[in-house]
């Protein structure tokens, strides 16, 4: 329960960074980024993980739809470098507000990755018996 709460706190101070009025006039930027960054983070989670266990094939895709949000890394990061001027206020909010969007779209891909990765895996007895 005190997880959840520090989770709800957390998410609403991020969110109290947004501006409605940046996200509405910079949409296009922000969603075409968002897309890119997601999709191209999956690929990569797949790619690495077909490399390592090259058998697995359903959960290579499992783990790389896990992999695909943006960490809250990136929050401490942008802060850090807005106030060293490393970066613009303007581009603090778009990363921010990417990495939001990223937060909102990681459930549902996800979801569709269990859905159509995860039968096989969930349902599927294990070959080694449990010790």
């Amino acid at each position: 329960p005190l997880r959840d709460f520090f989770a709800c706190i957390f998410f609403t101070c991020m969110g109290l960074h947004l501006f409605p009025t940046f996200i509405m006039y910079e949409w296009t930027i922000l969603l075409t980024v968002t897309f890119a960054v997601v999709f191209s983070k999956f690929l990569i989670g797949v790619g690495v993980m077909s490399c390592l266990v090259p058998r697995t094939y359903n959960i290579n895709w499992i783990v790389g739809a896990g992999l695909a949000q943006i960490s809250e890394f990136a929050f401490v990061l942008g802060v850090r470098g807005q106030e060293m001027g490393l970066i613009s206020r303007e581009m603090y909010l778009i990363m921010l507000t990417i990495t939001m969007l990223s937060f909102l779209v990681a459930p549902f891909i996800w979801r569709i990755a269990i859905w159509k990765f995860g039968q096989d895996v969930i349902l599927k007895p294990s070959s080694t018996p449990a010790v």
